[in-house]
Parts: C-alpha cells; structure tokens; sequence
C-alpha cells in the first residue's frame, strides 16, 4: 500500500494516522514460515516547522520452535520506529531519515524492513531453557538424562588411568 504524503509535507502543523496490517505468512526465515498473524502497524505522520516525522509501533507474533530445545513457541515483538521523512536528501544518507521520492511511501516495503531487522537471532521457549541433551536427545527442561555428566576423551583414557 502506497500512501500519498504530499498534504503532510505542504501543511504545516499536520497529522496523518495510519493503522495497517500486513500478510507476511508466506514469508520464509531460517527454513520455518514464523508470521501466521498480520503484523500490525499503528502509524502517524506529522509536519511541525517542517520536519516531516513518521512515530511508527510494529507488533507481531513469532511462532517457531525453540532454538535450543525444538519446543513450539510463540512470543510477541513490538518495535517502537522514529524517523524524519523526506523527498530527497543531499550529502550523506542517514538511518534516521527515510526517503520518501514523490513524497509517496511504501508501507508493504516499510513494514517488511522494519520486522526483517527486528526479528530475533534467537527464539527461545524460555530464557533458562537447558536445551536438549547432546547424547541421547532427552529435553533437559523435563529432567536430567542418565547420560555420564564428565565423559573423558578416549584419546586421553590413558592419563585418567595414572590419576587413578
């Protein structure tokens, strides 16, 4: 969806709201399809003494399993967005600044950006999870396995034995 933002940018003192939703549930990350609800967007665009400014909330749900144990989990993300539009800039381009060419903005290719950079490296069902147990498989979150704790590298079998 493309808004037309050339009243914010010719009318000082201006306010455009923008509430917004968008499809990414056909979005691959990291092999799994995470985004099955809308990524919401609640949005306004203002003109005060000419500054042209987007004040942007992104909530989402990610719903994948585990990094660490495989458990499906689903966890809600909000990123808070402030940013200076502007139709074009001169010298050197700034992360703060969006450019906005025609005064006209891409809120699919927005959105899309924004939730791409603020997805997490790393999905956990908890942030204590144990993971799984790298002999055997068994979840640690549900137990301890009957797994040695301290296993001694067969090639180093011979010096445990003289500390013996």
């Amino acid at each position: 969806m493309i808004i037309d933002l050339k009243k914010i940018f010719v009318n000082d003192n201006s306010i455009l709201p923008i509430e917004y939703e968008l499809d990414m549930s056909q979005e691959e990350f990291a092999g799994v399809f995470p985004l099955n609800n809308p990524v919401k967007l609640e949005a306004s665009v203002s003109n005060k003494a000419s500054l042209v400014q987007l004040s942007a909330r992104i909530s989402y749900d990610y719903a994948a399993g585990c990094d660490r144990c495989g458990k499906p989990t689903t966890k809600s993300y909000t990123v808070e967005i402030e940013k200076s539009l502007a139709p074009s800039i001169e010298g050197e381009e700034s992360d703060s600044i969006i450019l906005v060419p025609d005064m006209k903005l891409d809120l699919d290719e927005f959105v899309y950006s924004e939730v791409i950079t603020s997805l997490p490296m790393k999905h956990l069902c908890e942030e204590n999870c144990k993971g799984l147990c790298s002999k055997c498989g068994k979840n640690l979150n549900e137990g301890e396995c009957d797994c040695p704790k301290k296993e001694i590298d067969p090639r180093l079998a011979a010096l445990a034995d003289l500390l013996e």
